[in-house]
C-alpha cells in the first residue's frame, strides 16, 4: 500500500517507518475486519497521508520521530484541522507502542457534528433540485436520498436497482424493513434515472445491478465519488437535517425501521432534538 506512495518521498528512516505502519497496522486491520469497503480504504489512505505530512513537518524542524518534543506536537495540533488530529492519533499511538515516539501527551480530537440546517433551508435545497434542469439526474437522486431519506453515503453506494420497486400505482424504495413509498416528483426522477444510469456503456458492465454503478464490472461507485459538490451542501449536514425532521413526524422506532437505522441511534437523535414522540410507547400502552 505504501511502496508506490512513498518510494520517492521523505528520508529513508521515515519511509521505512511508514511502510511498517502500513503493513503491520493499516493493512492488517483492513484484512482482519471484513468487508473492506471503499469507505474504509479511503480512511486508510487518509491516515497514511496525514502520517506522512506529520513526519514531513518534523523533518522541516530538523527532527526525527524519536526526537519529537511536546512543543512540536502541540504546535502541529494548534494549526491542524480536527479531522487531521483524529486521523493522526492511530499513527502516534502505534509509534509510542513501538518505542519510536517519546512518551508525550497525544492530541485529542473533538467529535465533529453536523452544522444545524434549518427545515426551510432543507426545503429550499429540495426545491432547487427539482427545478434546476442543469443538475444531472444522478446528482438529483443522490441528493434526494440524503435530503428526503437521511441515507448515509455508504448505504447509498450499496443500493441496487432491485431496491427500487415499481408497480402500476406507486414506486417503493427498500431501505429498511417494509419498503418506503416514494412520492412524486421524486418517483419520476428516480424511475427516469433507472433507465439512464451511468457507466453501463461497456459490455462487461452492461448488467451491473448497482443503483450507482462504478466503472469496474459489477462494482458500485465509491463513497468518495458520491458527493454533493455541485450543490454546495455537506452530505452530513443534509442527512442530519433530514433525520431530525423525520423524527418529528413519527416515533423513533418507526423511522428507524423505515430508513434502515438502528433504533438506538434514532432514539438518541430524537432525544437530542427534543422530539415530542419520546413517550410514544408509554402513552400508547396507557391508552
Amino acid at each position: 500500500m505504501v511502496g508506490g506512495a512513498f518510494a520517492e518521498r521523505g528520508d529513508d528512516g521515515h519511509r521505512r517507518l511508514l511502510t511498517r505502519f502500513a503493513t503491520w497496522h493499516v493493512s492488517r486491520r483492513l484484512r482482519e475486519n471484513q468487508p473492506v469497503t471503499s469507505y474504509r480504504q479511503n480512511n486508510a489512505r487518509t491516515m497514511l497521508r496525514d502520517a506522512e505530512r506529520f513526519l514531513a513537518y518534523l523533518a522541516d524542524r530538523g527532527r526525527r520521530i524519536d526526537e519529537c518534543t511536546q512543543n512540536d506536537l502541540d504546535t502541529w495540533t494548534a494549526s491542524a484541522e480536527n479531522r487531521q488530529v483524529a486521523s493522526l492519533r492511530p499513527f502516534l499511538k502505534w509509534c509510542r507502542r513501538q518505542r519510536e515516539l517519546p512518551p508525550l501527551q497525544l492530541p485529542r480530537s473533538v467529535p465533529t457534528r453536523a452544522a444545524p440546517l434549518g427545515q426551510h433551508e432543507r426545503v429550499a435545497y429540495v426545491r432547487h433540485i427539482f427545478t434546476d434542469d442543469t443538475i444531472p439526474v444522478a446528482d438529483q437522486v443522490l441528493a434526494l436520498l440524503i435530503l428526503l431519506y437521511a441515507q448515509p453515503l455508504i448505504r447509498i453506494a450499496g443500493l441496487t436497482v432491485d431496491d427500487v420497486i415499481r408497480d402500476e400505482n406507486q414506486v417503493l424504495l427498500r431501505l429498511g424493513g417494509p419498503p418506503t413509498p416514494v412520492p412524486e416528483p421524486f418517483a419520476g426522477v428516480l424511475t427516469n434515472y433507472l433507465d439512464n444510469r451511468l457507466n453501463l456503456n461497456s459490455a462487461a458492465n452492461a448488467r451491473n445491478r448497482c443503483l450507482f454503478p462504478g466503472r469496474r464490472a459489477g462494482q458500485h461507485l465509491t463513497t468518495t465519488s458520491l458527493r454533493l459538490r455541485n450543490l454546495g451542501l455537506s452530505n452530513l449536514d443534509g442527512r442530519a437535517a433530514a433525520i431530525r425532521h423525520l423524527l418529528q413526524q413519527a416515533p423513533a422506532p418507526v423511522i428507524a425501521d423505515m430508513l434502515g437505522y438502528s433504533t438506538t441511534t434514532a432514539t438518541r437523535i430524537a432525544f437530542e432534538t427534543g422530539t415530542t414522540w419520546q413517550r410514544y410507547a408509554a402513552d400508547k400502552n396507557g391508552r
